[in-house]
């Protein structure tokens, strides 16, 4: 993969010092998977746990992963308290269609992005550099 015209290895030991992904999900294998997958792109990733929020252990420089299908009020409800304060970009990869959902939660976090959960590994791993960067944000579609 190539990133601003450098290969994803290049792309990777820049990013070392700068923070770790943590990924969130409600489903333990998922967040684990992520978080393999990640890693071994060369990210430092960390699953954050089941349920967000609980303990998280987010420090500035840190970029965070979540990824639900937020199918109800109530997972909505959850998703959007989280992004807003937890005080680090937010990638947020979910099933729920563009619309109330995705404007819900980018009304809640100024750094989220949000693209949907049939996103290749590859999508996500470029839009982690540019949240990681800190440098522009993440075009949702």
């Amino acid at each position: 993969m190539r990133v601003g015209g450098r290969s994803a290895t290049a792309v990777d030991e820049s990013l070392r010092e700068v923070g770790t992904v943590q990924v969130f999900s409600r489903f333990d294998l998922v967040a684990h998977t992520v978080t393999i997958g990640l890693a071994s792109r060369g990210l430092t990733a960390a699953r954050a746990g089941r349920r967000a929020g609980v303990g998280a252990d987010l420090r500035p420089g840190d970029v965070a992963v979540l990824i639900d299908d937020l199918d109800g009020e109530a997972a909505v409800r959850w998703a959007c308290d989280l992004v807003q304060h937890q005080g680090v970009p937010w990638l947020v990869l979910t099933a729920a269609p563009p619309g109330p959902v995705w404007d819900a939660l980018l009304r809640s976090g100024a750094d989220t992005a949000i693209l949907p959960s049939t996103t290749s590994l590859d999508e996500v791993e470029a839009a982690l550099v540019v949240l990681l960067r800190g440098s522009e944000r993440v075009v949702r579609c």
